[in-house]
């Protein structure tokens, strides 16, 4: 074990001392804070604290001067933009803007979450604000968030799923002031406050950087799917619900574990996971009656009900995640991939869906070795559809890392397919064995000079510093299954080059340790970890996971 490492651990295992030196008095503090005696980040229009509480009301500053300022500089301020000094941005691997945040809300969760195959009864899971200040964010890497000639997306954004004249979303909002009217979508009186509670409480922990109701993208984009039709009258609804339902359970049973005596006896886990599986029943009934085929409504819901469940499932530890995925990706290979179920006119909610669904396959699909399904490399050019010239970085590190794996699978069955045919000597099969080894050569080397390039480029300039880390080693981790796939597997576990730059990783990950960061590290970790550490050091590689989940 190289030194450093030890300390390195030990600083996962006191996140709370390490966050307090990130403390500061408000003293400048809006009045709203300040009437609920606690500490404001002084963001404008709108504190952290003030859009956590449900309110879209700009905040009363101190004097009326100040007060003055913030209204009349709202039109000149991203909704997102959140001031340098304020303490939720500390922990945070890249700030979550309003330009690239599709691809930034899941792959941060499940970059961040427990690792699978622990029961949910066995696997208390980590408070979320704990989990979410590890959020490791590769697609927010907007270089110009605060470019007055962006526009604000999210603000104007209307779902197009219905042909209501309301906005979906302020439809939503309204419902939840009028229970009657909510009670045809959540039948008790329990379920429509777990609804509340992932209005006013989970959906914010989903983003790195708190914002208005009217800017995050999960209430803008999935939970108003949930009030299309009332209970009862179409199971993908209903599955929606229940997802969302779970997910709110399991909220509230994280903020309230360390209240009980027995966090193994939480019994909000209990009614999140009966929730759970009262959505997967839903979607396996969905799938024996091909509900999402020829019907884009049901195939919106069942992906949104994937998503729901993967965040959930990642969270919550629980030994079968990647039940929920089949559905999801089920549903976009239906349409022929996310190009065809994207359609020609991009629904700007739909790509939101489509993209967090690629970005839990992605690393399902990392975890088990195996090719991604949606990330197909012959079928991955909507990640780039609409995207008006921004920041592309984050996008095209998933690009490589969903082509690098199916490289590896390729490698894999070829190396099958040879070793069936050592005996035999086909010649049409060792034939076909030399063509596939020449374009798997070809386009592994194109690859590689790709993400060489990448790596060389000036990241650290024009990337935050944690989003430099997080990145470099997601692309180091790509370029070194690029080399294990090229070589005997048992040779490349000991081969100099490879593992050099396993190390490369490694030392990454203990600097970024030694400076306070977690984030960005969990998804590479698992892919060496399971496929390109050699033997000697795989041990570390499960003991920094461990690390990074404990902070």
């Amino acid at each position: 074990m190289r030194p450093g490492h030890d300390t390195a651990v030990a600083r996962a295992e006191v996140d709370h001392s390490r966050q307090r030196r990130f403390h500061r008095r408000s003293r400048n503090g809006c009045q709203q804070c300040k009437a609920r005696r606690v500490r404001c980040d002084e963001g404008r229009p709108i504190c952290g604290n003030c859009s956590r509480k449900s309110t879209e009301q700009l905040c009363i500053y101190k004097n009326a001067a100040e007060a003055s300022t913030a209204l009349n500089t709202e039109s000149s301020i991203t909704p997102m933009t959140i001031p340098q000094n304020s303490p939720t941005t500390q922990n945070s691997l890249v700030p979550f803007v309003s330009q690239d945040f599709d691809w930034s809300v899941l792959i941060s969760n499940l970059l961040s979450a427990p690792s699978a195959g622990l029961p949910l009864s066995n696997y208390p899971p980590l408070p979320f604000n704990s989990l979410l200040n590890q959020q490791a964010s590769l697609g927010s890497t907007s270089l110009h968030p605060n470019d007055g000639s962006q526009s604000n997306e999210l603000s104007s954004i209307h779902l197009q799923f219905t042909n209501n004249e309301e906005d979906p979303y302020q439809r939503q909002m309204r419902l939840l002031q009028h229970p009657d009217e909510l009670a045809k979508y959540f039948a008790s009186e329990e379920q429509r406050q777990l609804f509340h509670h992932f209005v006013n409480e989970a959906a914010s922990d989903l983003l790195v950087i708190p914002t208005t109701h009217s800017n995050n993208p999960w209430l803008v984009h999935l939970s108003p799917l949930a009030l299309l039709k009332p209970a009862g009258q179409d199971l993908t609804h209903d599955a929606l619900r229940a997802a969302i339902l779970s997910l709110a359970s399991l909220d509230i049973g994280t903020k309230m574990n360390i209240a009980i005596k027995d966090p193994h006896n939480n019994a909000m886990y209990t009614l999140s996971e009966a929730q759970r599986s009262a959505a997967m029943k839903l979607l396996d009934m969905g799938n024996y009656v091909e509900a999402v085929n020829n019907d884009l409504e049901s195939a919106d819901l069942t992906v949104a009900t994937a998503v729901i469940l993967a965040v959930r499932d990642r969270l919550g530890g629980h030994q079968s995640w990647e039940a929920a995925l089949v559905h999801g990706v089920r549903a976009v290979t239906a349409y022929n991939g996310p190009a065809g179920f994207l359609g020609k006119n991009v629904n700007p909610s739909r790509r939101f869906l489509v993209e967090q669904m690629a970005c839990a396959e992605l690393l399902g699909a990392m975890t088990n070795s195996l090719a991604p399904k949606l990330l197909q490399w012959d079928n991955d050019d909507w990640l780039m559809y609409d995207r008006g010239g921004r920041s592309g970085t984050g996008i095209r590190v998933g690009q490589f890392c969903g082509r690098a794996m199916i490289l590896g699978d390729e490698s894999r069955q070829l190396n099958i397919l040879k070793r069936d045919n050592a005996q035999a000597c086909y010649t049409a099969v060792s034939d076909n064995i030399n063509v596939r080894k020449i374009s798997l050569s070809l386009r592994s080397g194109q690859l590689s000079d790709k993400i060489i390039h990448v790596r060389s480029s000036d990241i650290s300039l024009v990337l935050p510093t944690r989003a430099a880390h997080g990145i470099n080693t997601a692309l180091l981790c790509a370029e070194i299954a690029l080399l294990v796939d090229s070589m005997d597997y048992d040779a490349a576990m000991y081969d100099d080059s490879i593992q050099s730059k396993v190390q490369t990783v490694l030392d990454i990950v203990d600097e970024a340790f030694s400076q306070g960061m977690y984030s960005g590290f969990l998804m590479p970790l698992i892919w060496m970890a399971v496929s390109a550490t050699a033997l000697p050091n795989r041990p570390e590689s499960h003991e920094t996971i461990d690390a990074i989940q404990m902070v």
